[in-house]
């Protein structure tokens, strides 16, 4: 059984101040030191937190940013294909005008010299006709005179028919 004798209290006596002087300079201490480096590390937690919102926040920023971006190089790219196409569309106008202010003007070169040959081709004819006739006369007549009465010859036969 147990008995109590002096060595057994002098033995809890001894616990007892060992576990107060302990507690007063080693728990508490420890016990401090073990709130502190809790509430550092608490901080830490908060303020990794906060820098996770601000990158979720700037990331998010950035996207907005890019998809701005993208819209525009899309609308500029769609402004660039409308404005090609415009000018694609006013040089096949220009080349249309020109072809035909080309054509325009050939058909009435082409009508010029048809006048031109079938005048020639006319005064050559009065010549020979003039030629042949003044043969036949035996006679020269005066050259513009032949040519008076060539055209009045080409009147009257231009209006008979």
């Amino acid at each position: 059984m147990l008995e109590l004798n002096l060595n057994l209290v002098w033995t809890i006596l001894n616990i007892l101040i060992l576990y107060f002087f302990l507690k007063k300079f080693l728990f508490k201490p420890v016990t401090a030191i073990m709130e502190k480096r809790t509430a550092a590390i608490q901080e830490s937690f908060e303020k990794a937190g906060l820098e996770g919102q601000n990158a979720e926040k700037l990331k998010r920023e950035y996207e907005q940013k890019i998809t701005y971006a993208q819209q525009e190089a899309d609308d500029i790219i769609a402004r660039a294909k409308i404005t090609a196409e415009e000018e694609f569309q006013n040089k096949i106008k220009e080349a249309r005008q020109e072809q035909e202010q080309i054509i325009k003007e050939t058909r009435v070169a082409m009508e010029q010299e048809r006048v031109r040959s079938l005048k020639q081709v006319q005064d050559e004819i009065a010549a020979i006709a003039i030629l042949a006739t003044s043969k036949i006369i035996g006679q020269h007549v005066d050259e513009t005179a032949n040519h008076q009465m060539f055209h009045e010859l080409l009147k009257e036969v231009g209006e008979g028919q």
